[in-house]
C-alpha cells in the first residue's frame, strides 16, 4: 500500500530499488543455493528460476531489501561450507 501510495504522489522510494546488475547477481546465487539444497534440478532450473525471477521483479526490491535477501544466501553458504580447523 505505501509503494502505491507513493508512486501515485511521485514519491521516490527512501532506498533506491536494485539495479539490473544486482538483481542478476541475486538470482545467480539463488539458483545456486537452490541446486545446493537440492530444491532445483540443475538439469532444468529454467521454469523454476523464471517463477522466481517474476517473483522478485513483481516486488520491486529495493537495495536494502536485497542486501537482506543476499545475506540470506550468504549465511546459507557459509553454514554448509566445511569448517576449518586452525
Amino acid at each position: 500500500l505505501r509503494m502505491a501510495a507513493q508512486a501515485e504522489a511521485g514519491e521516490s522510494p527512501e532506498t533506491p530499488l536494485a539495479t539490473a546488475a544486482e538483481l542478476e547477481y541475486f538470482y545467480e546465487h539463488l539458483q545456486r543455493v537452490m541446486e545446493a539444497m537440492d530444491f532445483l534440478d540443475p538439469g532444468n532450473p529454467k521454469h523454476l528460476m523464471r517463477r522466481m525471477r517474476r517473483l522478485f521483479n513483481r516486488a520491486r526490491l529495493d537495495q536494502n531489501e536485497l542486501n537482506i535477501l543476499g545475506g540470506l544466501l550468504a549465511a546459507y553458504d557459509k553454514a554448509r561450507a566445511p569448517k576449518q580447523s586452525g
